[in-house]
């Protein structure tokens, strides 16, 4: 495993930028998301499920500014039938977990996108106070964010999951070919 010498996790990242007043811009964090987007792609090609994704496990190398997915050590093969045991941390937990007690993984790594992607854009405001709130409440999402991003976040966080775009489908969302 490669770790650049100089380099900070995505939630000091965050963090850092957010107490100095200055966010994270959208294009910024649409770098970032991209890089991790096609991070997950290529797991999921290769048949792995990360199932632990949230900005600890992501490092930022300062040197080039590449965002790569580490800790591997919650991480499956993906499987036809659903999961029956959650892994990861409980505020990415897709929703139809709480419900069924079961979801499935490739599924469940997009709803763990949105939620990374409503904590870069907005690292004050989660998405959810507690995932069983999805299934009764929209996400909370920044207002000065643009319609394309919203849009996006919407669509990864959908409580049906067979309406979620796949991880793919995500990459080719209008967002992504946004320049401001």
């Amino acid at each position: 495993m490669e770790r650049p010498q100089v380099c900070k996790d995505l939630f000091e990242v965050i963090h850092e930028r957010d107490n100095l007043d200055r966010p994270l811009t959208e294009n910024e964090v649409r770098r970032y998301f991209a890089q991790i987007l096609q991070a997950n792609i290529s797991c999921e090609e290769n048949g792995v499920l990360h199932r632990d994704i949230k900005p600890e496990n992501i490092i930022v190398d300062m040197s080039t500014d590449e965002a790569k997915l580490i800790d591997f050590g919650l991480a499956s093969e993906v499987q036809a039938e659903p999961f029956t045991h959650f892994r990861g941390t409980p505020h990415y937990m897709p929703p139809e977990y709480s419900q069924s007690k079961k979801y499935d993984g490739c599924q469940g790594t997009v709803w763990q996108m949105g939620i990374l992607l409503v904590d870069m854009l907005s690292p004050q405001v989660p998405a959810f106070k507690h995932s069983h709130l999805a299934l009764s409440m929209p996400p909370r999402v920044p207002q000065n964010i643009s319609a394309d991003a919203k849009n996006l976040i919407y669509s990864l966080l959908n409580t049906t999951p067979n309406n979620r775009p796949t991880l793919k489908q995500t990459l080719r969302h209008p967002w992504f070919a946004r320049t401001d």
